[in-house]
């Protein structure tokens, strides 16, 4: 479901998500609560790699359903397998199994610089960070200092971290990095095959987060100043009091 729990215990009816066949409408009962953790738990499950167990499953019923002579069921089934199936057809983060990684992508727009770093844990991608910085060092030292404070003492570094360039200090970095692993780190710059199509995509995510932040910017400055001409303000308003 998408609503809220405060729409989801006081609905009388289903809303236009059931009508359209997105939800099953369990606000009003017309799911029990096995069948509906059961979806719950599909869902978790294909969006954690999974997807395989979920197209059989999903193919497993609706062969049932046709044998059963339920017709409008297999056919929403048939539906349901089909739209996994495209969304299964776009290329994957990474191949399953693979090292950890973390992949630093940077968008280096001259006034500021943007980091992203994609968490990718067996293959899959577990999170994505964004950092915005003002531009006061050049590119390489600003990777070596992120490096340092991003494996702090509360993040354990991975196997491997693909960087979009060399930095100063490298062999340090991975001495420490390594310390705190206790483990062998890679840290490297890549030119082919997958790690660079990670890189390529970490470095797409820094630029449309660095994009994303200043229309955020922007669209809060122009609020601000609307409210400044709305209560005729001398200065444009930096703090609100409310009682």
């Amino acid at each position: 479901r998408t609503c809220s729990d405060t729409q989801l215990y006081n609905r009388s009816r289903p809303c236009i998500s059931y009508e359209i066949g997105n939800c099953v409408a369990p606000c009003v009962g017309l799911v029990d609560r096995p069948a509906y953790m059961e979806l719950v738990d599909r869902a978790v499950r294909f969006l954690s790699g999974r997807d395989e167990e979920v197209v059989k499953e999903i193919e497993q019923q609706m062969n049932a359903a046709a044998d059963r002579l339920e017709f409008e069921r297999a056919a929403d089934l048939r539906d349901r397998l089909r739209h996994v199936k495209e969304t299964l057809e776009n290329p994957q983060v990474a191949r399953r199994g693979g090292p950890d990684r973390d992949v630093i992508g940077l968008c280096d727009t001259g006034d500021e610089v943007a980091l992203c770093v994609l968490v990718v844990r067996d293959g899959s991608l577990a999170s994505s960070k964004h950092y915005s910085f003002i531009r006061r060092l050049e590119a390489d030292q600003l990777l070596a200092s992120f490096l340092g404070q991003f494996y702090g003492t509360q993040r354990q570094p991975p196997a491997e971290i693909l960087m979009p360039r060399e930095c100063e200090d490298l062999d340090l970095h991975r001495e420490i990095l390594e310390e705190a692993r206790g483990a062998s780190v890679v840290l490297r710059v890549p030119e082919r095959g997958e790690g660079l199509r990670l890189l390529k995509l970490a470095e797409r995510n820094a630029e449309f987060g660095h994009r994303k932040t200043r229309e955020d910017a922007q669209r809060a400055e122009a609020s601000l100043q609307a409210l400044q001409d709305r209560l005729n303000l001398f200065n444009l308003p930096e703090r609100m009091e409310c009682f």
